[in-house]
């Protein structure tokens, strides 16, 4: 497990750098906040592995849809796969609060 920080106040690194210490194949970096890709680029290729998975740490897409990911990579033997919360929107069972919603419904 590789945790990038850009900034976060809420105990993120704090919390990664204890299993940084505990598990030799956990690393935890803080960079500034330079936007997503820099974001997560950071440290890949430190990675190890068949996949790699980006998530957000405050999880805005549930790690439990990581299955369904998942599958569907397999059934398809893709070598990438991007989940998308770009869907029919009633398909959503559980919505994020207003202030995170809105912005991913504006386009600049």
């Amino acid at each position: 497990m590789i945790v990038v920080d850009d900034g976060s106040r809420d105990g993120t690194v704090r919390v990664a750098g204890s299993f940084e210490h505990a598990c030799p194949r956990c690393a935890c970096c803080v960079i500034p906040k330079t936007g997503q890709g820099l974001l997560r680029t950071a440290r890949h290729d430190e990675a190890k592995g068949e996949w790699t998975l980006f998530s957000d740490a405050d999880l805005s897409t549930p790690i439990e849809e990581l299955e369904k990911l998942w599958t569907a990579a397999q059934e398809a033997r893709a070598q990438v796969a991007i989940g998308s919360r770009a869907l029919d929107r009633s398909l959503i069972g559980v919505h994020q609060p207003l202030f995170r919603e809105s912005p991913a419904r504006c386009s600049i």
